[in-house]
């Protein structure tokens, strides 16, 4: 029950926010998705006040050094200590010691440093918090794995279930908010989509958000002889998550930054990809 309701308000935070964010210009709405983060983060909502991080990123150039603070918080909640490091380095860089954070935040900065050359143990591994928005167990098999899509979509056609859970998944956390699109152009700002040609060809949709037309380019390659498992990388930076082309290597799909929504979706693809390798043979 808990996981259907946490797919439901995926739907519902979208169509809230583009009626919020369409009566702002995207300076304003920067800001106040940044307020808005903080108020979720006051709630232990972590992956939620990330949603709103990712999206202010992409609103401003220029962003505030209250942000990085936001930032730090929420990487290191989410188990992240390297990009909270950062986050909290940039704060202070930013922000200066006339920062009512700055002490705290140097704290913060030498815990996580310490954290961070520690080994990683089997114990410690196994006892990371998770991020509090969860799609799947992620102990379940590819069995169980298909019949949760399925009960999920209430369907029979566990390839429809799972193309569904990723499409919904794309469009979500599509890099770019398509709302502001008019008045932010958001650089690089783009939507993918993923269909299936039996028995075993992936067919990739990507259409550019910033051009006037819209354009859509189709990339389609066969899963037979592929390793599934994907592989993924996120960036403060670039305010995004990447997953690499499971043929070339490359980048091949980008979502804004969220890495459990990245975790999700590789395994969403890859549980695709090793469908169709089974329905080939």
């Amino acid at each position: 029950m808990r996981l259907i309701i946490g797919l439901a308000c995926m739907v519902l935070m979208s169509s809230l926010s583009s009626f919020s964010s369409a009566a702002l210009s995207p300076s304003f709405e920067a800001d106040r998705l940044l307020l808005e983060a903080e108020d979720l983060i006051e709630q232990k909502k972590y992956s939620q006040a990330q949603d709103s991080l990712s999206k202010a990123r992409t609103l401003r150039r220029e962003l505030p050094s209250q942000f990085y603070f936001l930032q730090g918080q929420v990487s290191q909640a989410l188990n992240q200590p390297a990009r909270a490091l950062s986050a909290f380095e940039t704060f202070i860089e930013q922000a200066g010691r006339n920062a009512p954070e700055y002490f705290e935040t140097l704290r913060l900065i030498t815990d996580l440093k310490n954290q961070l050359k520690q080994p990683k143990s089997a114990n410690n591994t196994k006892q990371t918090p998770k991020a509090e928005l969860i799609w799947s167990d992620q102990q379940l098999s590819s069995d169980d794995y298909y019949e949760y899509l399925q009960f999920l979509y209430q369907t029979d056609d566990i390839l429809a279930a799972i193309t569904q859970h990723i499409n919904n998944l794309l469009s979500f956390y599509q890099y770019g908010d398509t709302s502001i699109l008019s008045s932010s152009r958001i650089e690089g700002a783009h939507r993918h989509s993923i269909s299936v040609k039996l028995p075993d060809t992936v067919i990739t949709s990507t259409q550019d958000l910033n051009h006037r037309k819209k354009l859509t380019t189709n990339e389609r390659f066969s899963v037979y002889g592929l390793n599934p498992y994907l592989k993924y990388t996120c960036s403060l930076q670039n305010a995004s998550c990447r997953l690499f082309h499971p043929k070339t290597g490359l980048t091949w799909l980008e979502i804004s930054d969220n890495e459990p929504a990245a975790q999700e979706l590789t395994r969403a693809i890859s549980s695709l990809m090793r469908y169709l390798q089974q329905y080939r043979s």
